[in-house]
Protein backbone atom coordinates (compact mmCIF):
# COMPACT_ATOMS: atom_id res chain seq x y z
CA UNK A 1 0.00 0.00 0.00
CA UNK A 2 1.70 3.31 -1.44
CA UNK A 3 0.95 6.58 1.25
CA UNK A 4 -1.78 7.72 -0.86
CA UNK A 5 -3.98 4.60 -0.11
CA UNK A 6 -2.31 4.56 3.25
CA UNK A 7 -3.51 8.12 4.19
CA UNK A 8 -6.98 7.09 2.65
CA UNK A 9 -7.31 4.49 5.06
CA UNK A 10 -6.58 6.22 8.00
CA UNK A 11 -8.98 8.75 7.40
CA UNK A 12 -11.97 6.00 6.72
CA UNK A 13 -10.50 4.32 9.90
CA UNK A 14 -11.04 7.64 11.90
CA UNK A 15 -14.71 8.43 10.56
CA UNK A 16 -15.64 4.85 11.96
CA UNK A 17 -14.70 6.12 15.49
CA UNK A 18 -16.35 8.92 15.64
CA UNK A 19 -20.10 9.13 17.65
CA UNK A 20 -22.52 9.40 15.76
CA UNK A 21 -25.01 11.18 17.75
CA UNK A 22 -21.79 14.23 18.04
CA UNK A 23 -21.01 13.89 14.36
CA UNK A 24 -24.73 14.57 13.29
CA UNK A 25 -24.77 18.05 15.73
CA UNK A 26 -21.04 18.88 14.01
CA UNK A 27 -19.87 22.33 14.61
CA UNK A 28 -21.89 22.96 17.33
CA UNK A 29 -21.12 19.74 19.51
CA UNK A 30 -18.66 21.58 21.62
CA UNK A 31 -17.33 18.52 22.98
CA UNK A 32 -16.90 16.51 19.51
CA UNK A 33 -13.53 15.37 20.03
CA UNK A 34 -11.89 17.03 23.51
CA UNK A 35 -9.57 19.12 22.01
CA UNK A 36 -11.94 21.25 19.64
CA UNK A 37 -13.87 23.52 22.58
CA UNK A 38 -15.27 26.19 20.38
CA UNK A 39 -17.59 26.12 17.45
CA UNK A 40 -16.81 29.85 16.41
CA UNK A 41 -14.30 29.33 13.84
CA UNK A 42 -16.20 26.64 12.30
CA UNK A 43 -18.94 29.44 11.94
CA UNK A 44 -16.44 32.33 10.97
CA UNK A 45 -14.77 30.03 8.83
CA UNK A 46 -17.97 29.59 6.72
CA UNK A 47 -19.50 32.47 6.53
CA UNK A 48 -16.25 33.79 5.05
CA UNK A 49 -16.11 30.96 2.21
CA UNK A 50 -19.57 30.99 1.32
CA UNK A 51 -19.08 35.01 1.00
CA UNK A 52 -16.24 34.87 -1.49
CA UNK A 53 -18.82 32.25 -3.51
CA UNK A 54 -21.26 35.07 -3.98
CA UNK A 55 -23.16 32.95 -5.14
CA UNK A 56 -27.05 32.71 -6.26
CA UNK A 57 -30.31 30.84 -4.51
CA UNK A 58 -30.28 27.55 -6.74
CA UNK A 59 -26.57 27.76 -7.31
CA UNK A 60 -24.97 24.46 -7.38
CA UNK A 61 -22.29 23.91 -4.52
CA UNK A 62 -20.11 20.90 -4.51
CA UNK A 63 -19.48 20.30 -0.71
CA UNK A 64 -15.84 18.91 -0.89
CA UNK A 65 -14.34 16.32 1.50
CA UNK A 66 -17.68 16.65 3.28
CA UNK A 67 -17.74 14.66 6.79
CA UNK A 68 -20.57 14.54 8.57
CA UNK A 69 -22.42 17.31 5.94
CA UNK A 70 -22.74 20.19 8.69
CA UNK A 71 -21.11 22.79 5.30
CA UNK A 72 -24.26 21.12 3.18
CA UNK A 73 -26.72 21.46 5.51
CA UNK A 74 -25.75 24.91 6.29
CA UNK A 75 -25.83 25.82 2.33
CA UNK A 76 -29.21 24.22 1.97
CA UNK A 77 -30.55 26.09 4.73
CA UNK A 78 -29.05 29.48 2.51
CA UNK A 79 -30.84 27.67 -0.97
CA UNK A 80 -28.07 26.32 -2.25
CA UNK A 81 -28.16 23.15 -4.08
CA UNK A 82 -25.49 20.74 -3.40
CA UNK A 83 -22.81 17.49 -4.23
CA UNK A 84 -21.75 16.32 -1.02
CA UNK A 85 -18.94 13.78 -1.59
CA UNK A 86 -16.93 12.33 0.36
CA UNK A 87 -14.28 8.61 0.75
CA UNK A 88 -16.39 7.38 4.31
CA UNK A 89 -19.08 5.79 3.28
CA UNK A 90 -19.61 6.09 7.37
CA UNK A 91 -20.21 9.82 7.22
CA UNK A 92 -22.02 9.81 4.18
CA UNK A 93 -24.71 7.86 6.67
CA UNK A 94 -24.35 10.68 9.17
CA UNK A 95 -24.95 13.61 6.56
CA UNK A 96 -28.22 11.56 5.62
CA UNK A 97 -29.54 11.20 9.47
CA UNK A 98 -28.52 14.68 9.89
CA UNK A 99 -30.67 15.60 7.09
CA UNK A 100 -33.44 14.30 8.36
CA UNK A 101 -33.53 15.60 11.56
CA UNK A 102 -35.25 19.01 11.20
CA UNK A 103 -37.90 19.80 9.05
CA UNK A 104 -36.52 23.32 8.22
CA UNK A 105 -34.45 21.72 5.50
CA UNK A 106 -35.86 21.66 1.95
CA UNK A 107 -34.49 18.88 -0.02
CA UNK A 108 -37.07 18.92 -2.36
CA UNK A 109 -36.59 22.91 -3.77
CA UNK A 110 -32.39 22.50 -3.19
CA UNK A 111 -31.96 18.74 -3.13
CA UNK A 112 -28.40 17.89 -1.44
CA UNK A 113 -26.62 14.81 -3.50
CA UNK A 114 -24.45 12.52 -1.76
CA UNK A 115 -21.60 10.79 -3.52
CA UNK A 116 -19.27 8.51 -2.09
CA UNK A 117 -16.24 8.92 -4.05
CA UNK A 118 -12.43 9.61 -3.57
CA UNK A 119 -11.35 13.76 -4.07
CA UNK A 120 -8.95 12.75 -6.52
CA UNK A 121 -11.55 11.11 -9.04
CA UNK A 122 -14.96 12.81 -8.21
CA UNK A 123 -17.76 10.75 -10.43
CA UNK A 124 -18.67 14.86 -11.96
CA UNK A 125 -19.17 15.51 -15.49
CA UNK A 126 -17.10 18.43 -16.52
CA UNK A 127 -18.24 22.26 -15.66
CA UNK A 128 -20.89 20.71 -12.93
CA UNK A 129 -20.47 23.02 -10.19
CA UNK A 130 -21.70 26.41 -10.08
CA UNK A 131 -18.40 26.83 -7.04
CA UNK A 132 -16.95 24.62 -4.40
CA UNK A 133 -16.29 24.96 -0.52
CA UNK A 134 -13.85 23.26 0.94
CA UNK A 135 -13.85 23.38 4.65
CA UNK A 136 -9.98 22.46 6.43
CA UNK A 137 -10.29 19.17 3.94
CA UNK A 138 -7.57 20.40 1.37
CA UNK A 139 -4.93 19.67 4.00
CA UNK A 140 -5.56 16.16 4.53
CA UNK A 141 -4.05 15.37 0.77
CA UNK A 142 -1.15 14.28 -0.13
CA UNK A 143 -1.29 15.83 -3.79
CA UNK A 144 -2.65 19.29 -4.13
CA UNK A 145 -2.33 19.61 -7.41
CA UNK A 146 -4.21 16.37 -8.48
CA UNK A 147 -6.77 18.07 -6.36
CA UNK A 148 -6.94 21.57 -7.89
CA UNK A 149 -6.93 19.98 -11.26
CA UNK A 150 -10.29 18.00 -10.35
CA UNK A 151 -11.87 21.05 -8.90
CA UNK A 152 -11.06 23.16 -12.27
CA UNK A 153 -12.80 20.13 -14.22
CA UNK A 154 -15.85 20.21 -12.32
CA UNK A 155 -16.31 23.77 -11.67
CA UNK A 156 -18.24 25.89 -14.64
CA UNK A 157 -16.81 28.54 -16.59
CA UNK A 158 -16.70 31.52 -14.45
CA UNK A 159 -16.84 29.79 -10.84
CA UNK A 160 -15.38 29.59 -7.84
CA UNK A 161 -13.87 27.39 -5.20
CA UNK A 162 -13.16 28.69 -1.99
CA UNK A 163 -11.21 27.03 1.09
CA UNK A 164 -11.17 27.90 4.95
CA UNK A 165 -7.87 26.30 5.17
CA UNK A 166 -4.83 26.61 8.44
CA UNK A 167 -1.87 28.19 6.97
CA UNK A 168 2.02 27.01 6.73
CA UNK A 169 2.81 26.45 10.44
CA UNK A 170 -0.25 23.46 10.64
CA UNK A 171 1.89 20.55 10.26
CA UNK A 172 4.06 21.41 13.27
CA UNK A 173 1.23 22.12 15.45
CA UNK A 174 0.80 20.28 18.52
CA UNK A 175 -2.12 18.68 17.80
CA UNK A 176 -1.54 17.87 14.13
CA UNK A 177 1.78 16.02 15.45
CA UNK A 178 -0.84 14.42 17.56
CA UNK A 179 -3.31 13.13 14.60
CA UNK A 180 -0.85 12.15 12.90
CA UNK A 181 0.56 9.54 15.23
CA UNK A 182 -2.22 8.26 16.78
CA UNK A 183 -4.78 8.12 13.48
CA UNK A 184 -2.09 8.21 10.44
CA UNK A 185 -4.82 10.74 9.05
CA UNK A 186 -2.53 13.53 7.29
CA UNK A 187 -2.33 17.20 8.77
CA UNK A 188 0.00 19.51 5.33
CA UNK A 189 0.91 22.67 5.63
CA UNK A 190 -1.27 25.32 3.39
CA UNK A 191 1.54 28.14 1.68
CA UNK A 192 -0.41 30.20 -0.41
CA UNK A 193 1.76 31.21 -2.48
CA UNK A 194 2.34 27.71 -3.52
CA UNK A 195 -1.33 27.25 -3.89
CA UNK A 196 -1.46 30.13 -5.87
CA UNK A 197 1.26 28.61 -8.31
CA UNK A 198 -0.56 24.85 -8.46
CA UNK A 199 -3.77 26.63 -9.39
CA UNK A 200 -1.97 28.92 -11.94
CA UNK A 201 -0.42 25.90 -13.63
CA UNK A 202 -3.91 24.15 -13.64
CA UNK A 203 -6.00 26.33 -15.49
CA UNK A 204 -7.53 28.75 -12.51
CA UNK A 205 -7.66 32.61 -13.82
CA UNK A 206 -6.96 34.54 -10.28
CA UNK A 207 -6.55 33.53 -6.91
CA UNK A 208 -8.16 36.11 -3.98
CA UNK A 209 -7.23 35.94 -0.47
CA UNK A 210 -9.62 37.62 2.44
CA UNK A 211 -7.78 38.90 5.10
CA UNK A 212 -9.49 38.36 7.78
CA UNK A 213 -8.52 36.98 11.28
CA UNK A 214 -10.62 35.00 13.74
CA UNK A 215 -12.89 37.23 15.76
CA UNK A 216 -10.93 36.65 19.38
CA UNK A 217 -7.52 37.36 17.66
CA UNK A 218 -7.32 40.83 18.50
CA UNK A 219 -9.10 43.24 20.50
CA UNK A 220 -8.26 47.01 21.11
CA UNK A 221 -8.96 49.20 24.54
CA UNK A 222 -11.01 52.51 23.62
CA UNK A 223 -7.40 54.39 23.42
CA UNK A 224 -5.78 51.89 21.07
CA UNK A 225 -8.70 52.02 19.16
CA UNK A 226 -8.70 56.05 18.86
CA UNK A 227 -5.24 55.59 18.02
CA UNK A 228 -5.84 53.35 15.13
CA UNK A 229 -8.38 55.29 13.48
CA UNK A 230 -5.79 58.19 13.75
CA UNK A 231 -3.59 55.96 11.95
CA UNK A 232 -0.65 55.61 14.65
CA UNK A 233 1.85 53.75 13.42
CA UNK A 234 2.25 51.36 16.68
CA UNK A 235 -1.52 49.98 16.84
CA UNK A 236 -1.92 49.83 12.78
CA UNK A 237 1.21 47.74 13.01
CA UNK A 238 0.11 45.79 15.43
CA UNK A 239 -3.54 45.41 13.73
CA UNK A 240 -1.34 44.47 10.42
CA UNK A 241 0.90 42.19 12.09
CA UNK A 242 -1.68 39.93 13.40
CA UNK A 243 -3.95 39.81 10.07
CA UNK A 244 -0.70 38.74 8.32
CA UNK A 245 0.24 36.21 10.56
CA UNK A 246 -3.57 34.96 10.93
CA UNK A 247 -3.38 34.68 6.94
CA UNK A 248 -0.41 33.59 6.56
CA UNK A 249 0.67 30.54 9.67
CA UNK A 250 -3.11 29.49 10.91
CA UNK A 251 -6.49 30.72 8.75
CA UNK A 252 -5.86 31.29 5.07
CA UNK A 253 -9.69 31.95 3.48
CA UNK A 254 -8.82 32.26 -0.36
CA UNK A 255 -10.52 31.72 -3.13
CA UNK A 256 -9.35 29.96 -6.96
CA UNK A 257 -11.49 31.91 -9.63
CA UNK A 258 -12.17 29.49 -13.12
CA UNK A 259 -12.10 32.18 -16.40
CA UNK A 260 -14.19 32.03 -19.28
CA UNK A 261 -17.33 33.03 -18.27
CA UNK A 262 -19.41 36.40 -19.08
CA UNK A 263 -17.04 39.05 -16.97
CA UNK A 264 -19.32 40.86 -14.08
CA UNK A 265 -19.36 43.22 -11.88
CA UNK A 266 -18.57 41.34 -8.96
CA UNK A 267 -14.78 41.64 -11.01
CA UNK A 268 -15.10 44.28 -13.49
CA UNK A 269 -13.75 45.07 -16.45
CA UNK A 270 -14.58 48.11 -18.42
CA UNK A 271 -17.53 50.05 -16.46
CA UNK A 272 -18.86 52.62 -18.79
CA UNK A 273 -22.09 53.57 -19.01
CA UNK A 274 -24.38 56.19 -21.41
CA UNK A 275 -27.08 58.17 -19.11
CA UNK A 276 -29.74 59.61 -21.14
CA UNK A 277 -33.30 60.87 -21.29
CA UNK A 278 -33.12 61.67 -17.61
CA UNK A 279 -36.40 63.67 -16.69
CA UNK A 280 -36.78 65.15 -13.45
CA UNK A 281 -37.92 68.45 -11.79
CA UNK A 282 -35.62 71.45 -11.81
CA UNK A 283 -37.90 73.50 -9.32
CA UNK A 284 -39.30 72.14 -6.27
CA UNK A 285 -39.89 72.48 -2.36
CA UNK A 286 -37.35 71.88 0.43
CA UNK A 287 -38.57 67.81 1.45
CA UNK A 288 -41.01 67.35 -1.94
CA UNK A 289 -41.22 63.95 -3.26
CA UNK A 290 -39.32 64.16 -6.71
CA UNK A 291 -39.32 61.33 -9.58
CA UNK A 292 -36.46 60.89 -11.25
CA UNK A 293 -36.72 58.61 -14.49
CA UNK A 294 -33.74 57.73 -17.03
CA UNK A 295 -32.59 55.40 -19.19
CA UNK A 296 -28.88 53.74 -18.77
CA UNK A 297 -27.20 52.26 -21.70
CA UNK A 298 -23.96 49.70 -20.85
CA UNK A 299 -21.28 50.80 -23.22
CA UNK A 300 -18.72 48.93 -21.20
CA UNK A 301 -17.76 45.19 -21.36
CA UNK A 302 -18.98 44.20 -18.12
CA UNK A 303 -22.73 42.67 -16.98
CA UNK A 304 -24.07 44.52 -14.32
CA UNK A 305 -25.52 42.40 -11.80
CA UNK A 306 -28.49 43.65 -10.07
CA UNK A 307 -29.17 41.44 -7.16
CA UNK A 308 -28.24 41.56 -3.57
CA UNK A 309 -24.41 40.38 -3.35
CA UNK A 310 -21.83 40.56 -0.96
CA UNK A 311 -20.45 43.50 -3.23
CA UNK A 312 -20.74 44.30 -6.82
CA UNK A 313 -24.06 45.02 -7.83
CA UNK A 314 -24.68 48.46 -9.95
CA UNK A 315 -26.55 50.73 -8.99
CA UNK A 316 -27.83 54.21 -9.88
CA UNK A 317 -26.12 56.56 -7.86
CA UNK A 318 -27.06 60.37 -6.98
CA UNK A 319 -24.66 62.55 -5.21
CA UNK A 320 -25.27 66.11 -4.17
CA UNK A 321 -23.31 69.19 -4.00
CA UNK A 322 -24.28 72.51 -2.83
CA UNK A 323 -22.70 75.53 -0.75
CA UNK A 324 -22.25 73.28 2.57
CA UNK A 325 -22.15 69.70 0.47
CA UNK A 326 -19.21 68.72 -1.54
CA UNK A 327 -20.56 65.69 -3.85
CA UNK A 328 -22.11 64.07 -1.19
CA UNK A 329 -24.02 60.69 -1.16
CA UNK A 330 -27.77 61.03 -1.61
CA UNK A 331 -29.64 58.40 -2.68
CA UNK A 332 -29.44 54.71 -4.45
CA UNK A 333 -31.75 53.23 -6.93
CA UNK A 334 -31.42 49.53 -7.53
CA UNK A 335 -31.36 48.00 -11.20
CA UNK A 336 -34.47 46.40 -12.17
CA UNK A 337 -32.78 43.48 -14.19
CA UNK A 338 -29.01 42.79 -14.74
CA UNK A 339 -27.85 44.42 -17.69
CA UNK A 340 -25.23 43.44 -20.12
CA UNK A 341 -22.91 44.79 -22.23
CA UNK A 342 -24.94 46.73 -25.06
CA UNK A 343 -28.23 46.62 -23.28
CA UNK A 344 -30.64 49.59 -22.39
CA UNK A 345 -32.75 49.99 -18.71
CA UNK A 346 -35.07 52.11 -17.93
CA UNK A 347 -34.45 53.14 -13.83
CA UNK A 348 -37.48 55.40 -12.50
CA UNK A 349 -37.05 56.52 -8.51
CA UNK A 350 -38.43 58.45 -6.00
CA UNK A 351 -36.42 61.14 -3.76
CA UNK A 352 -37.34 64.06 -1.38
CA UNK A 353 -35.50 67.26 -2.29
CA UNK A 354 -33.25 68.49 0.34
CA UNK A 355 -35.08 70.07 3.91
CA UNK A 356 -33.28 73.61 2.96
CA UNK A 357 -33.55 76.13 0.64
CA UNK A 358 -30.99 76.50 -2.22
CA UNK A 359 -29.45 75.62 -5.53
CA UNK A 360 -28.36 72.13 -5.55
CA UNK A 361 -26.42 70.69 -8.16
CA UNK A 362 -28.02 66.55 -8.56
CA UNK A 363 -25.28 64.58 -10.07
CA UNK A 364 -26.34 61.24 -11.52
CA UNK A 365 -23.85 58.13 -11.66
CA UNK A 366 -23.69 54.63 -11.81
CA UNK A 367 -22.09 52.97 -8.95
CA UNK A 368 -20.44 49.47 -8.80
CA UNK A 369 -20.96 48.73 -4.66
CA UNK A 370 -17.35 47.84 -2.98
CA UNK A 371 -15.99 48.66 -6.07
CA UNK A 372 -15.74 52.11 -7.32
CA UNK A 373 -18.45 55.17 -8.68
CA UNK A 374 -18.20 55.20 -12.72
CA UNK A 375 -16.89 58.80 -12.63
CA UNK A 376 -13.61 57.41 -10.91
CA UNK A 377 -12.90 54.97 -14.17
CA UNK A 378 -13.37 57.61 -16.79
CA UNK A 379 -17.15 58.20 -17.14
CA UNK A 380 -18.89 61.09 -17.45
CA UNK A 381 -22.07 61.46 -15.05
CA UNK A 382 -25.05 63.98 -15.67
CA UNK A 383 -25.52 67.34 -13.73
CA UNK A 384 -28.82 68.97 -13.35
CA UNK A 385 -29.08 72.06 -11.63
CA UNK A 386 -32.11 72.21 -8.84
CA UNK A 387 -34.10 75.14 -7.08
CA UNK A 388 -35.06 74.39 -3.48
CA UNK A 389 -37.60 77.43 -2.27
Amino acid sequence: MNDLETHKKAQIDLAEKYNEQIAVNLPLAWNWDNRYVSSLPYMFGFATAVAALDGDVGDLVLDFACGSGWVSEWLNRLGFRTGAGDISPVLLSFVRRRLGCDSRIDLERFPVHLVDCDADRMPFKDETFDGIVCMNSLHHFSDYRVILKEMFRVLKKGGRASFSEPGRCHSQEPASKLEMETTGVLERDVVLSEIHAMAMETGFSDMTITPLMLPHALNYDYSEWQGFMKGRPRVTWKYLKTVRNSVDCSNAFFCLHKGGGQIDSRKPGILKAEIRQVEMPTVTSPGSPMTIALQVKNTGDTLWLSKVKVSGIVRLGIKLRSGIWNDREFWRASLPIDVAPGETVSISTTVYAPPTPGRYRFKLDMVCEGRTWFEQVGNKPVLVDVEVH
